[in-house]
């Protein structure tokens, strides 16, 4: 789930109001007592009232985890089941507005990595370059860069590593043209050069 779609979510849990409504997202309110609703919802609205400082700032998202608990909490005080204590809806899987090209070569390369930084680049490429390749706002702070010399923008991620790329505007296209550990200015340049002259790049699926 997105930052806008945390947003969204907090949203809609505060306009709850009726019993109907929030057996939507807690099927086991109606075998809770009238008191133990009334407390659910008064905890429930603190803890979305805490997040909403939140809301606007870049990257936010719920605390699904303490979401999930508190709703368990009361689901055990009426014998209903936690596993279904909080039911959310599935995101919505925007359309990509960019389609993204990048070579096996770098999705080999990454593929030896820890699996914390293989999800964070399949997350990136499936999702940030897809929608919103430039919008800075939406990475940690500093951690996008245009490098203004070569039109390319670059991305600094764990471990060492970066990620290049171009944006082509006229075409609604993204081209990695380097996924690896510090990329050299040389190594960099030879990437895009080549990648301009090579009709054969691979369109990333996402994930």
């Amino acid at each position: 789930m997105d930052p806008a779609g945390h947003a969204q979510l907090s949203s809609r849990l505060r306009c709850l109001e009726t019993d109907e409504e929030f057996e939507v997202f807690c099927p086991w309110v109606r075998c809770a007592a009238a008191a133990d609703r009334a407390r659910f919802r008064s905890e429930l609205n603190v803890l979305l009232g805490e997040a909403e400082f939140d809301a606007e700032r870049p990257g936010f998202e719920l605390d699904l985890i303490e979401l999930r608990d508190l709703a368990a909490e009361y689901a055990g005080l009426c014998s209903q089941s936690s596993d279904m204590a909080l039911v959310l809806p599935e995101p919505a899987v925007p359309t990509p507005r960019y389609s993204v090209h990048i070579r096996e070569r770098d999705l080999d390369r990454v593929a030896r990595c820890e699996s914390s930084l293989r999800a964070l680049v399949d997350e990136l490429l499936g999702s940030f370059l897809a929608q919103h390749p430039t919008a800075g706002g939406l990475l940690q702070r500093g951690s996008l860069k245009k490098m203004v010399n070569r039109g390319l923008w670059q991305i600094d991620l764990p471990d060492g590593y970066r990620l290049v790329y171009r944006v082509d505007e006229c075409c609604r296209s993204v081209h990695v043209t380097y996924l690896g550990p510090h990329p050299e200015s040389r190594a960099i340049d030879g990437r895009a050069v080549w990648l301009r002259k090579s009709a054969h790049v691979r369109r990333y699926s996402g994930s």
